[in-house]
């Protein structure tokens, strides 16, 4: 027992330790460095959340002069406490908060005589094994809810944002729960994205705003209605009502719970409170906040029944293999080191980006930067990462349509895109199916101009698909034509029909342009 206790001070001395850096950033220090940190503190906490059920039940089998059985039924438990709730409107949230889960919250003996002791009303929240037989059994969930409300409070959010939904996620598969935490992110992306977002089946159901000291409370219940309000973005799912959102403010010790909900006429976003504000400080504020958080995902269970199929949720990761970006109204897109991973590697630099940008604004068939009151770049930000904002978002694409219209309409948007590329002596250099998206309204798009390049050049190794056979020119020189090779190559394969393989041949030969290639007979030719 005592040598848990010491491993319990030292990983908070470490967790101290690392997050004071954080508080305090240095502008020095690279963000891949700071995400290493985040992580590193995250891997701590849960450290320090299984020391602290360690400490629970060596303490717990001390005093009944036994140990812990090895079996576990937690999730039997959890299964039967978590029953699914269905709420109509906000309205009911209130009370659905409120109501008693499938079954109480498991503690040890000692803990809930203590807690009925100082607040009786918490009897019908909490069961010992000598209330429910199956506590006894229960032993990772009962661990698990008896260290969330000791005077540990200062984990509690750690509890909510993060335990309780790996947890459920482990044992709730169907429900494809994701999180993303970025309490102590002080990147750009951080003014538009929540601290947490948790979601159900891809749809955002569940957020919550983190902030240090208590007096900032407002200002973490201002921001749940300013950041990303709806579950999904309506334009990839038209005509389908958006449910209403839940959400969590956390001001130092303070904790509450709220809806939001969206209108559809106006677009005004509403942050309804539908709990008590919490004083973690309190035990038994403590116990009625994980009640709470329990009703919480009850209602998730049932609302995730309801969710149409999404293929982006907002605020998604997603990551590249130099990069990575976040679906705000816009996907947010990064590069970390942008000078060593690119102008160091001979890719390209800030300027040739700008240029690309600049060739295709207005263009139909490529990706925008998004210029709607954010800095949309492309820019460096003070770590020296990549940074830009791009619109509109749309559906991910990793083949080739089977539909040849569709096919036609696809290479149509890459070779417009081209062309106004090459009109400014620059080149894509990573054309194939997983670079084009297509957004609610039908457009196909060509993305990743981050690999773009100056025509008549050799092309770096860190561009494998600028090597394939018949690629390059001689000299290993990458030019305009090679742009169309790789249309051909990787857009046309396996297209049938004489007119596209006419096309083809004209683009693996060399003798057509972008422009020429847009006249085309394919193109008119009815399928």
């Amino acid at each position: 027992m005592e040598g848990v206790l010491k491993v319990i001070a030292s990983t908070r001395a470490a967790i101290g330790c690392i997050q004071a850096k954080l508080d305090a950033p240095d502008p020095q220090t690279a963000q891949w460095e700071r995400q290493a940190w985040v992580e590193e503190v995250k891997a701590l906490q849960r450290q320090l959340a299984e020391l602290l059920m360690m400490e629970n039940r060596l303490a717990g089998a001390s005093a009944a002069g036994a140990t812990v059985p090895a079996a576990d039924t937690s999730r039997e438990y959890i299964r039967q406490c978590i029953t699914p709730v269905e709420v109509f409107n906000t309205a009911q949230l209130h009370d659905a908060l409120l109501a008693p889960l499938g079954c109480a919250l498991p503690v040890n003996s000692p803990q809930r005589f203590v807690l009925v002791q100082g607040d009786a009303s918490l009897g019908a929240k909490l069961a010992s094994v000598q209330e429910e037989a199956e506590v006894g059994t229960a032993h990772m969930f009962r661990d698990w809810v008896s260290v969330a409300i000791t005077h540990q409070f200062a984990l509690f959010s750690f509890f909510v944002a993060d335990a309780i939904i790996n947890i459920f996620a482990r044992y709730f598969p169907e429900l494809r729960i994701s999180i993303d935490c970025d309490i102590v992110d002080r990147s750009g992306g951080a003014r538009l994205r929540p601290d947490l977002l948790c979601r159900v089946c891809n749809a955002l159901l569940f957020k919550g705003e983190h902030k240090a000291d208590r007096s900032q409370f407002d200002a973490a219940v201002n921001e749940l209605r300013a950041k990303m309000a709806k579950p999904w973005d309506p334009e990839l799912q038209p005509g389908v009502p958006l449910p209403f959102m839940l959400a969590y403010a956390a001001a130092g010790s303070l904790l509450q719970f709220f809806a939001i909900e969206t209108s559809a006429a106006s677009g005004d976003v509403q942050v309804v409170p539908i709990s008590p504000k919490y004083d973690l400080t309190l035990p038994a504020h403590r116990v009625e906040a994980l009640h709470a958080t329990c009703n919480v995902f009850r209602i998730l269970r049932h609302t995730a029944l309801a969710i149409p199929a999404i293929d982006l949720g907002l605020g998604q990761r997603l990551v590249a293999r130099d990069g990575d970006g976040r679906i705000v109204r816009f996907i947010h897109k990064r590069i970390p080191e942008f000078r060593a991973r690119h102008e160091g590697a001979g890719i390209n630099d800030l300027a040739q980006l700008e240029a690309a940008y600049e060739a295709t604004a207005g263009q139909p068939g490529v990706i925008q930067v998004y210029t709607g009151g954010s800095d949309g770049g492309p820019r460096l930000d003070a770590c020296g990462d990549y940074i830009v904002h791009l619109s509109p978002v749309g559906r991910p694409n990793h083949g080739a349509p089977s539909a040849e219209l569709e096919r036609k309409a696809a290479v149509r948007a890459v070779l417009e895109a081209l062309a106004a590329l090459h009109a400014k002596g620059l080149v894509h250099r990573d054309v194939r199916w997983p670079n084009l998206i297509r957004t609610a309204r039908g457009a196909w798009l060509l993305i990743d101009l981050e690999h773009v390049g100056d025509a008549g050049r050799s092309c770096p190794p860190a561009l494998p698909l600028c090597h394939a056979p018949g690629m390059l020119e001689a000299g290993s020189i990458f030019t305009t034509a090679s742009d169309l090779v790789m249309v051909a190559q990787q857009l046309l394969s396996g297209a049938p029909g004489p007119l596209v393989d006419e096309l083809r041949q004209q683009l693996q030969a060399r003798s057509l342009t972008a422009v020429e290639a847009l006249q085309h007979a394919w193109f008119s030719h009815p399928p």
